[in-house]
């Protein structure tokens, strides 16, 4: 753990892991939810809908635990 890089990957590695355990709580709607479709980012969907209308931020939560 001497190298500078190896505590930076360790921390990002670290956050990744902790975020996809914790989706269910972070994540603002459920995995099936549904929106309008291409919404941009807002207060209920942080970083938008994808083309079917699913929360992208929920997305890559959950796609973290694969």
């Amino acid at each position: 753990m001497s190298n500078r890089f190896v505590k930076i990957g360790s921390l990002i590695l670290s956050v990744i892991v902790c975020a996809s355990l914790l989706a269910p709580l972070i994540s603002p709607h459920p995995i099936t939810f549904r929106a309008q479709p291409f919404d941009g980012p807002s207060r209920s969907h942080p970083l938008g809908t994808d083309d079917v209308g699913q929360d992208v931020l929920g997305n890559l939560l959950y796609g973290g635990r694969t």
